[in-house]
């Protein structure tokens, strides 16, 4: 049974994945499953766990990590620098080789770390993998209570915040063209962004 643990317990939940372990933990949308980037072995248990084929990963990163994957442009940055805290996810594509389970033809979909929890763990474990708390095909999971019920025998420790009702993360693709590919959490204050500041 998976240890479950309070989201102070930081030095817990990096030992758990500086061990190749497989952790549920809360983001600023809904909660997420997940490994560190470079653990292969764990992140492959994830498809495992969640009865998924090889379709990437997102992952969740700091501004100067995200900032090191590509030449971004200016208008980009600002994109970056403003819609991260609105929980946004962004696609985009980098010349950096990943594994498949967090890029697909050269592609990566990474969202900044943007609460305390989530900047002192990356900081500490490195980027994070984070797909949804779910068995492909059903519905993600709310409620922590369901959610020890269904993963506590599969993963390695959960990061109790208690319940969580959000929609997830937009994700919005950085090209030529700048779109967003879903609508998720503040998408209203997103489209007003993109629509005021950049002209999109």
């Amino acid at each position: 049974m998976a240890d479950v643990v309070k989201i102070d317990d930081i030095e817990n939940v990096e030992r758990v994945l500086k061990n190749s372990g497989v952790i549920i933990y809360p983001t600023d949308t809904l909660y997420g499953l997940g490994a560190r980037v470079q653990d292969e072995k764990a992140n492959k248990r994830i498809y495992e766990i969640k009865e998924r084929s090889q379709k990437p990963f997102l992952f969740i990163a700091n501004l100067d990590f995200i900032f090191s994957l590509k030449d971004f442009t200016d208008r980009q940055k600002n994109l970056i620098y403003k819609l991260s805290p609105l929980s946004s996810t962004f696609l985009f594509f980098t010349e950096k080789i990943f594994s498949s389970y967090v890029q697909e033809n050269g592609y990566v979909a990474v969202r900044c770390a943007n609460t305390d929890f989530l900047k002192e763990l990356v900081r500490r474990a490195g980027p994070i993998t984070s797909t949804s708390v779910n068995i492909s095909g059903k519905k993600s999971l709310f409620r922590i209570k369901d959610i020890i019920e269904v993963f506590g025998e599969k993963v390695d420790l959960i990061i109790d915040d208690g319940d969580k009702y959000s929609l997830p993360s937009t994700i919005i693709k950085l090209d030529k063209k700048i779109e967003v590919v879903r609508r998720g959490k503040n998408i209203g204050k997103i489209e007003k962004i993109l629509k005021e500041d950049l002209n999109v």
